[in-house]
């Protein structure tokens, strides 16, 4: 398959949902398993599940509004995900206070959220620093040569001398 084939293929409604039935019963048979081996921990898990799941629902609430926002909510996840890795007695990373002492457990929690917080920040401003800012100039419609300038990272590339409409529009 070459790159082109890729992007055309469209998936008809039986492999689709074939796709989702085998999906459901890995999903509920891990569920099973997990909750007869470790039942507190596969229950807080479940849980993070729900209030992800909760939240990417509800994307037009007022919730969504600003990036930090959603900076905030995957901390708060992360958090939740690293006190239920280190803290609840069915983990398979479980860490015992008298083994480890109070302060070690706190420290990695509180690491394991800090590096969560700072990688969702910085792809926050690669995706920022990745977008095109289109200037027009003269407000002219000509397609044949635009007068305009594309920023991209910071740098700009003036598309005068480009004669045809559509390789300008491919440079961006």
């Amino acid at each position: 398959l070459n790159n082109n084939n890729i992007y055309n293929m469209k998936l008809n409604k039986n492999s689709l949902l074939a796709i989702l039935l085998i999906s459901i019963i890995l999903f509920s048979s891990l569920l099973l398993i997990g909750s007869l081996i470790a039942p507190y921990f596969t229950i807080y898990l479940c849980l993070l599940l729900l209030l992800v799941i909760f939240y990417t629902a509800t994307e037009r609430w007022i919730l969504h509004d600003a990036a930090e926002f959603e900076n905030r909510f995957w901390t708060m996840v992360s958090f939740l995900f690293a006190n239920c890795l280190m803290l609840v007695t069915d983990s398979p990373f479980y860490l015992t206070i008298e083994k480890r002492g109070i302060t070690t457990i706190i420290f990695i929690v509180l690491m394991f959220t800090y590096l969560a917080h700072n990688y969702n920040r910085h792809r926050h401003r690669l995706a920022l620093s990745k977008r095109a800012i289109i200037i027009d100039y003269n407000n002219n419609n000509n397609p044949t040569n635009p007068p305009v300038d594309i920023i991209y990272n910071n740098e700009t590339n003036s598309n005068q001398s480009n004669n045809s409409y559509t390789s300008w529009f491919n440079n961006i």
